[in-house]
Formats: structure tokens, sequence, C-alpha cells
């Protein structure tokens, strides 16, 4: 049977390992915010508007009146289901149109 000095020094040994692995821990955390920090200083200096392309805002204007086409042609051929769909797709296109052209601001 072990002695309580023994017991004692193993659960020195077993909390300095743990301590140590802690440590560990604490430095690829350290790493990790360092590299994160640096990757938002990096999507700081993105231009977003550079990223979506020069033709963005004609895109984004011509969304809602191509649903609104598939909509009507949809109706018209008795898909009545998608032309339900293309109404909300227009219509949720048409909502979030404002947001778009300010680039989401």
């Amino acid at each position: 049977m072990d002695t309580p000095d023994d017991i004692l020094r193993e659960a020195e040994a077993r909390l300095d390992a743990a301590d140590r692995g802690l440590a560990e821990v604490h430095r690829e955390l350290d790493v990790l915010i360092a590299e994160l920090d640096e990757l938002e200083r990096d999507m700081d200096r993105i231009d977003v508007s550079m990223a979506l392309g020069p033709w963005a805002s004609i895109r984004a204007g011509l969304a809602p009146p191509l649903s609104v086409l598939a909509a009507a042609l949809f109706f018209d051929v008795g898909a009545w289901p998608l032309g339900l769909v293309s109404t909300l797709t227009a219509a949720v296109q048409a909502l979030l149109l404002p947001r778009l052209t300010r680039g989401g601001r």
C-alpha cells in the first residue's frame, strides 16, 4: 500500500503535468487569438464592393423584375406553386434591394 507521501508526490506530479498541458493550451490559444486579430484586420482592408465585381448593382437591380416575370410565366402555364415561390422571392428581393445597394450596411 502506498504511503501518504507517495500519494502526495504522485498528486504533485499529476498537477505539474496538468499545469504544463494548460500552459501549452494557453500558448496555442494566444497564437490563435493573434491569427484571428490579423484576419480581422485583413477583412477590414478588403473592399466588399470589389469582391462582388463591377456589375453587382445591375444584378441586384434586375433580380426583382426577373422574379416577377418568372412568377407571371409560372402562373400562366398553371404551375401556381412555382409562381407563388417566385412571387415570394420577388418580394424578398425587393425588400432587400435598398440594403444591397448600400453595400449591406
